[in-house]
């Protein structure tokens, strides 16, 4: 049965999934946000919801720690009380697949880990290529063949891993990842480093099937990812 891991401080909320979930799908339930880490290790779930009520502030750093200490991919629904469509906007730039408002129905919750389920099926499904990333060593393992990369490539490389849901365009990289101000910043440095990389993860870097772009979107990884 597929396994799920609610992490929330609400005991409400947590009672709440439980009753709605517990006939289609096995739950594991943790209150105490820094033992996130310790629950994904230990539950290995298919899914992630997040409860980010008392913790607006810290969704992106959640978000990365769920990506890291996975082995396969793992969708995050986050859920979330009084938000309007920019912090919707926002939450899912911090690294969620969706986000679902509180108070819910049962049926909406059970409908959008449904299509979480089919999306991450589907990416299984594409004959991706399995990427391993090892932050000490700053190298990667793709399909068995290592990979070592410079820590600017590296850097760049985790991040998109990390966020491999949505597009970035060479200024949206320069002002998230390197923090440079907006408009600012040479995004010819961007794409050398995408040049660079494509060169050492691609079998044909002229026609990239891991490092892909899309005009007018930006770059994005297709991938099984895991980060250590």
């Amino acid at each position: 049965m597929t396994k799920i891991l609610a992490i929330s401080n609400d005991q409400q909320t947590l009672t709440s999934l439980q009753a709605a979930l517990v006939d289609e799908y096995t739950l594991a339930t943790q209150s105490d946000f820094s033992l996130i880490v310790e629950s994904m290790i230990q539950h290995l779930p298919d899914l992630v919801i997040l409860d980010t009520d008392q913790h607006r502030n810290e969704v992106s750093t959640f978000c990365r720690q769920i990506q890291e200490h996975t082995t396969h991919i793992t969708p995050v629904l986050l859920m979330a009380s009084q938000v309007n469509a920019q912090d919707i906007a926002l939450l899912l730039d911090e690294g969620g697949d969706d986000v679902l408002k509180k108070p819910y129905a049962a049926r909406e919750l059970i409908a959008r880990l449904r299509a979480l389920l089919r999306w991450k099926q589907n990416a299984m499904e594409q004959n991706l290529v399995h990427l391993r990333l090892d932050s000490r060593q700053k190298m990667v393992v793709i399909n068995q063949r290592s990979v070592r990369l410079t820590p600017v490539e590296f850097q760049l490389l985790k991040f998109l891993c990390l966020n491999r849901t949505r597009y970035y365009t060479a200024p949206d990289l320069l002002t998230s990842l390197w923090n440079y101000p907006p408009e600012s910043g040479d995004t010819a440095l961007v794409r050398n480093h995408i040049r660079n990389l494509r060169c050492k993860l691609e079998s044909d870097p002229d026609h990239p099937s891991v490092l892909v772009s899309q005009y007018g979107r930006g770059y994005t990884v297709r991938a099984l990812v895991q980060v250590s």
